[in-house]
């Protein structure tokens, strides 16, 4: 198996589980998505997973600079988990998310960039909106509140979102299963 195929595998499992969220369990979703941004451990594992993720990536890189200060890595890792968790506790949740969205293209288009069919752009267009949407979180994590109050009052949008959401997902599922 192609790591482009792994990595669509896993990215539409989980994009047809979340897609199929709002339908299974319209209550649940309504009332996770309201409290999320408020929600102080799941900003704290998010914001631990970013890091964690960010120096582990920074650790990889083949550059002198790096290589000769590492101890500042592990040093500043914990550092700027423990600021980020108490000095940006405000919405840390919808912050971190966007971090992680921000980190996840990484693997995508390192897969995507040795598979030669143009099928691979769907990944690296995915990939790109992951960026945007992971860039839009970090900067206004107010728009998360927004989004989901648009969404709560256009519950026809909340489950177009949704189908497309699936649809995309399931594209990734099939596209990992019997193309890459």
């Amino acid at each position: 198996m192609s790591p482009l195929a792994f990595n669509a595998i896993v990215t539409g499992a989980l994009l047809v589980a979340a897609g199929l969220a709002p339908f299974l369990a319209p209550g649940a979703a309504r009332s996770a998505a309201a409290a999320f941004p408020r929600s102080v451990w799941p900003g704290r594992v998010l914001a631990a997973v970013a890091v964690t993720w960010f120096a582990y990536l920074l650790l990889q890189e083949k550059m002198a600079f790096i290589e000769e200060r590492r101890f500042i890595v592990y040093l500043g890792a914990p550092l700027v988990y423990l600021a980020a968790v108490f000095l940006m506790d405000e919405m840390l949740s919808v912050r971190a998310l966007g971090a992680v969205l921000l980190l996840l293209p990484q693997p995508l288009l390192d897969a995507a960039f040795f598979h030669d069919h143009p099928s691979r752009l769907a990944v690296t267009v995915f990939a790109y909106a992951l960026v945007i949407v992971g860039c839009v979180l970090v900067w206004s994590p107010y728009r998360f509140r927004q989004a989901a109050a648009a969404l709560e009052r256009m519950p026809v949008l909340r489950r177009g979102l949704g189908a497309g959401i699936v649809a995309f997902g399931a594209l990734l599922l099939a596209l990992g299963l019997f193309w890459y």
